[in-house]
């Protein structure tokens, strides 16, 4: 059913029926100077969701002089969607097109005849740089004659987006951390107890670590979605970095009635790479395996040759949803509830841009989930 939907999805407009429907508009007194006339991006777009017009800030925003370099095209063409390249018809008819929020609202705008307004988020990719968005896309019917169009307009919330996201960060998860810290300083010269004080030490050092490291995660991701993230290179032990992680996440609240285990078949190799970075990447990997696990389950990792590449991987038992898996990595998306959603973002982020390797995931029914990073 699915893939028949898809398929359907892969159907476009002939050149010449394009053309009379932009001479229909064109006909339209006002039409060029109102639609030139509104500050955000709009088209109009056939029953097949190609462009047959668009405005001004649509032309300045892709860069193009000429109408005819954007009529025909659908909105992920232009905007070069990483999904939108593809075999089997282009912009909407890939697997992860399923969950964007600018198709969606396309068709449920068609189907309802209602104006309807959704979030999308799209991985762009052009000459090799890579980039994300968030976009905030309404879709409203149109109707000339017979013929049924959608006036489409989109807004780029990206900047909106990530503030939302960083004050959430910062006002909710280290405000709490920032709070645990103080009460563990406020009761520390209550306790008369040694082994109780000795406690209270050791939660006030795992506090202090996990705030200094929020804090720094942060400040790196910002430098690293500008480009100005540094890299600094050394021999490091693959063994090493998995009993390290695995004994910094021990004491975090994620691993509570939970066991972490490093499977015995792991390697001890040895790469050059960032080993600030990677432990950064491998503790979010090895943080949100936990999350998604269940009481008294277990988390496995491991390291592994992988031809001419080295393989860190982390495993849990649960299968992710689909429409999840469709969604991993996207800078805004999370499980985890409203205005989260930077974790996998930024382990491909540095994996990839920054340590010249390859992030991905496998998830299915009796295997669970695998995330992997090979260097």
């Amino acid at each position: 059913m699915r893939e028949t939907f898809l398929h359907s999805l892969a159907v476009r407009a002939h050149d010449d029926q394009i053309l009379d429907d932009f001479k229909t508009f064109l006909a339209i007194e006002g039409t060029v100077k109102v639609l030139d006339a509104l500050p955000q991006v709009t088209a109009l777009l056939n029953k097949e969701r190609q462009v047959v017009f668009s405005n001004k800030a649509l032309k300045e925003m892709l860069g193009k002089e000429q109408l005819d370099e954007i009529l025909g095209k659908r909105v992920g063409e232009l905007i070069y969607c990483k999904n939108a390249d593809n075999d089997t018809g282009g912009c909407g008819t890939s697997q992860k097109c399923t969950v964007c929020g600018a198709l969606n609202a396309i068709i449920e705008s068609q189907i309802l005849n209602q104006k309807t307004t959704k979030d999308c988020r799209v991985n762009t990719g052009y000459n090799g740089i890579e980039s994300s968005l968030d976009l905030k896309v309404t879709a409203s019917p149109f109707r000339i004659d017979e013929s049924r169009f959608t006036l489409l307009s989109i807004s780029d919330v990206s900047n909106q987006k990530r503030k939302q996201i960083f004050e959430r960060i910062f006002f909710h998860d280290i405000i709490n951390t920032a709070g645990a810290l103080k009460g563990n300083l406020e009761y520390l010269p209550l306790v008369k107890d040694k082994k109780e004080s000795e406690r209270v030490i050791k939660e006030v050092n795992v506090l202090s670590e996990d705030l200094i490291e929020e804090i720094l995660s942060q400040r790196d991701l910002a430098a690293a979605e500008a480009g100005d993230l540094d890299v600094f290179k050394t021999k490091i032990n693959s063994l090493d970095i998995l009993f390290f992680i695995k004994s910094k996440l021990l004491r975090h609240s994620t691993a509570n009635n939970k066991s972490i285990q490093i499977d015995v078949s792991s390697l001890n190799i040895n790469l050059e790479t960032d080993e600030l970075l990677l432990k950064r990447v491998l503790t979010n990997m090895l943080k949100n395996a936990l999350e998604a696990t269940h009481e008294n389950g277990v988390v496995k990792m491991g390291v592994k040759p992988e031809f001419d590449k080295v393989e860190f991987w982390v495993q849990n038992s649960v299968v992710m949803p689909r429409n999840v898996q469709l969604q991993v990595f996207q800078r805004s998306f999370s499980t985890k509830g409203h205005n989260r959603g930077l974790g996998t973002y930024s382990m491909k982020l540095i994996t990839e841009k920054y340590l010249d390797g390859k992030i991905d995931f496998v998830s299915r029914e009796g295997q669970g989930t695998k995330f992997f990073v090979q260097l």
